[in-house]
């Protein structure tokens, strides 16, 4: 009778040790759902170290810090992985928010309006659109001129790879960073040139005459700039391009006639061709840069 008492107190300790033992155990709680039990050993900056809760003398096993949900612990306490709210999350920003509209910030000043499409194609490689509405503007030389036309620009975007997180050496962002840009530019437009009268040496006059001339622009552009998020919303994006331009243009013609009496030439002058600036026939450069503001979306 007392062996039988024995076993039974026996067998109810081992039973209350067992039933303790997988009660003191930690249970990490994963994004997905799933748990483990197991013996918490360190909480890292990347990653979270534990054994099994059925093999504490096996190896050490290591989990993703950003796969956890939570842990609670033996004691009771919970540990929960929350979000510091002043770091995005790598894979949000690289998955979401990959596209930009842009309107460039001083173009009413220059005789025009310009705005701008950029896309990502894949990390690190982004393609930009831009489309210029010639003739609006808050320059009173330039709308005496009556400017009307328009212009494109497009070319790819290849970030040059220095903004990366820290930690994993993950893009910050698909849209960020210094970058350079390839870029072909056409434009085409109208506007009035004015000769200005005089009176000849024979005592004759030439009347002042106003004449309207279409022009036509194409120009090679290699663009170096660098792209800033603001609040994951917005876009600030300068640049500077230099490259080879070509233009037809009926202004030359009535250069000529004027030359007698204006003594210039249509070679005197940098062309404001709206999409860019050219040098002219005799040095064909062309040369841009800009300021844009935009808005990140889907």
């Amino acid at each position: 009778m007392k062996t039988t008492i024995v076993k039974l107190i026996l067998s109810v300790f081992l039973l209350t040790i067992g039933f303790l033992s997988v009660k003191a155990q930690d249970v990490i709680t994963k994004k997905d759902k799933t748990t483990i039990n197991a013996k918490i050993l360190e909480i890292g900056l990347d990653e979270i170290k534990y054994v099994p809760a059925d093999n504490q003398t096996g190896p050490v096993m290591n989990i993703d810090k950003t796969e956890v949900f939570k842990i609670k612990y033996a004691t009771g306490q919970e540990w929960f992985n929350a979000p510091d709210q002043y770091s995005a999350s790598p894979a949000t920003e690289v998955r979401d928010k990959t596209k930009a509209i842009k309107f460039e910030f001083f173009s009413p000043l220059f005789g025009k309006l310009t705005f701008g499409y950029e896309q990502m194609i894949k990390v690190g490689t982004n393609v930009e659109f831009k489309l210029g509405i010639i003739g609006p503007s808050l320059n009173k030389e330039i709308v005496a001129n009556s400017p009307s036309g328009a212009f494109v620009k497009l070319g790819p975007k290849f970030l040059l790879g220095s903004e990366f997180r820290t930690r994993g050496t993950t893009y910050a962002h698909p849209l960020v960073g210094k970058y350079f840009k390839p870029e072909l530019i056409f434009s085409s437009f109208k506007q009035d040139y004015t000769a200005s009268g005089t009176y000849n040496y024979n005592g004759t006059s030439t009347p002042t005459t106003t004449t309207r001339y279409n022009t036509t622009s194409f120009a090679i552009c290699l663009n170096f700039g660098k792209q800033y998020i603001l609040g994951n919303a917005m876009t600030l994006d300068w640049y500077v391009g230099l490259g080879y331009g070509f233009q037809d243009t009926g202004k030359d013609e009535l250069v000529q006639q004027s030359n007698i009496y204006n003594y210039e030439t249509s070679t005197d002058f940098v062309e404001n061709c709206y999409s860019h600036l050219y040098g002219g026939p005799t040095f064909p450069i062309a040369f841009q840069g800009g300021l844009t503001l935009g808005f990140l979306a889907r």
